[in-house]
């Protein structure tokens, strides 16, 4: 299963696609793909109110099974909260991968 950040990007980027093709959603790693500063400055980029542009992204993203609540706030902003189960799945995986690391000698490949 891939990391958080890269479900979450890749998710924002088709979001993003259907407005403008080819838009960057990150922020990158320090604030993440759930940054909202990036339909701001997607608005200005289609000449359009900031939180039309981030309804839209919101509508075009598939999230249902990753975030427990999805919303706009202020002047676009877009806040994602993850689900406990995304976020369970995420912890079993990575303890998995953390387990067979450390028997194997520093790496999960090969087993």
């Amino acid at each position: 299963m891939p990391d958080a950040y890269s479900v979450l990007l890749r998710r924002l980027q088709t979001a993003f696609d259907a407005i403008v093709p080819g838009s960057d959603p990150s922020c990158g790693r320090r604030t993440g793909p759930t940054s909202g500063q990036r339909a701001l400055a997607l608005s200005k980029q289609v000449g359009s109110f900031p939180q039309k542009v981030a309804a839209d992204v919101v509508a075009a993203a598939i999230l249902d099974d990753v975030c427990a609540v999805v919303e706009i706030s202020g002047p676009g902003f877009i806040n994602l909260t993850l689900s406990d189960e995304f976020l369970t799945d995420q912890i079993e995986v990575g303890s998995a991968d953390d387990v067979w690391s450390h028997l194997n000698g520093g790496s999960a490949a090969g087993w």
